[in-house]
C-alpha cells in the first residue's frame, strides 16, 4: 500500500524513513522498521538506505510515519553527503539494507500504534454531565482504531489513542466530584483542563472548546438543551477563530457547525438526536473536500475520499450522546 502511493514498482530501489511520532521506544521502532522492510522485499521493492529515529515528533504522539522515495546512484550520494544538520542521521544509515529473514502470515496492523485502545469504564453512580462522558468514554473505546485509522490515512494516526487518553482524564476529573450537574460551567471548565493536554493535536483544540463553552454559559446562565447549544455555539466559534478554520476546510467543524445548527433549531425533545445525525453527515461530506487545515492539508488532493479524523470524532461523540440523552 505505502509502496503503491509512492509510485514504487517491482524493482525499483528506495530510501525508506520511518519516524517515531513521540511516543515510541527504541524496540518499538526497529520492530516496525524490520516489519516494513519485510513487507517492502515481498513486493520486490530493494531499499538501499534506512533512517529510523526522531525527525518529525509532536508532545505524546503515539504512532509512526512512514516516508518512502525512490532512488538511483545520484540521490543516494545526496543522501550520503555530509551534513551539520543535527538530526540527519546519515552517519547511522544502513549503507546496503540486509537480506531480511521472512516470515510466515502478515504484519499485524495494531504495529502502527502503541496502546491505543483502553478498556472502557466501568458504570458508577453518576450525576447527568458525568454519566453523558462516560457514555462517550464507552463508544470511543470501541471506535478508537477505527478513527486511528482514518487518521493513519490523512494525519499521524494518534487521534483514538488522544481522544482516549481524554476520556480517562475527565473520568478522573468526575472522580475527584468536579462534574457536578448543579454546576454546569464549573464542570464544562473541568473537562476543559483535562483534555487540554491530553495529547496531539486534538488536545488543546478540545481544550479551547470546552473552557470558551464554560464561559457562555457562565455568562448566560442558559440552562437544558438551549444552554448546551449556546455553549457549543461560542465552542466552535472559538476553535474557528483559533485554527482560522470555517466550514468546508475539512476539519472537525464541518460535524461539529451543523450539529449546533441542529441543536439551535430543533425542539428539546428531538435537539440531540437531530444534531448527531447533522454530525454523520457532515463528518461523511469531509470525504468529498481537499484539507485546508491541519496534517491533511499537506497532502491536497490526495486526501480527497479520507474522511477528516476530526469530523468522524465529532460525530462518533454525538452519537454517543445521543444514545445516552
Amino acid at each position: 500500500r505505502v509502496s503503491s502511493f509512492a509510485n514504487l514498482v517491482r524493482g525499483d530501489s528506495a530510501a525508506l524513513m520511518v519516524n517515531n511520532l513521540g511516543c515510541m521506544t527504541p524496540i518499538e521502532m526497529h520492530v516496525f522498521a524490520g516489519n516494513t522492510l519485510r513487507k517492502l522485499a515481498s513486493v520486490g521493492i530493494h531499499v538501499t538506505r534506512v533512517y529510523v529515529g526522531s525527525f518529525m515528533t509532536a508532545l505524546d504522539m503515539r504512532g509512526v510515519s512512514i516516508s518512502l522515495i525512490r532512488v538511483d546512484s545520484d540521490r543516494v550520494a545526496r543522501l550520503d553527503d555530509f551534513t551539520d544538520a543535527p538530526a540527519w542521521p546519515n552517519q547511522n544509515a544502513i549503507r546496503s539494507a540486509p537480506a531480511v529473514p521472512q516470515r510466515g502470515g502478515e504484519v499485524a496492523s495494531s504495529a502502527v500504534t502503541a496502546s491505543s485502545t483502553a478498556d472502557a469504564p466501568t458504570e458508577a453512580e453518576d450525576g447527568r454531565i458525568a454519566a453523558l462522558f462516560r457514555a462517550v468514554h464507552r463508544a470511543l473505546a470501541a471506535d478508537a482504531e477505527r478513527l486511528s485509522e482514518l487518521d493513519r490515512q490523512c494525519g499521524d494516526g494518534d487521534i483514538g489513542a488522544s481522544l482516549l487518553e481524554g476520556c480517562r482524564r475527565i473520568d478522573a476529573a468526575a472522580a475527584r466530584g468536579e462534574l457536578r450537574d448543579e454546576h454546569t460551567a464549573e464542570a464544562l471548565a473541568s473537562i476543559g483542563r483535562a483534555v487540554g493536554d491530553m495529547g496531539g493535536s486534538s488536545g488543546p483544540l478540545y481544550g479551547i472548546f470546552f473552557l470558551r463553552a464554560a464561559a457562555a454559559v457562565r455568562e448566560s446562565g442558559a440552562e437544558g438543551v438551549r444552554g448546551w447549544s449556546f455553549a457549543l455555539r461560542a465552542g466552535a466559534t472559538a476553535l474557528a477563530e483559533t485554527g482560522n478554520a470555517r466550514a468546508g476546510d475539512c476539519t472537525m467543524l464541518d460535524a461539529l457547525l451543523p450539529a449546533v445548527t441542529a441543536l439551535e433549531s430543533s425542539d428539546e425533545a428531538n435537539a440531540v438526536h437531530a444534531a448527531a445525525k447533522a454530525a454523520a453527515e457532515g463528518a461523511e461530506q469531509t470525504k468529498a473536500m481537499v484539507p485546508k487545515r491541519g496534517r491533511a492539508s499537506y497532502l491536497g488532493e490526495r486526501a480527497r475520499g479520507c474522511a477528516d479524523p476530526g469530523a468522524a470524532a465529532v460525530a462518533a461523540i454525538f452519537a454517543a450522546l445521543s444514545a445516552a440523552w
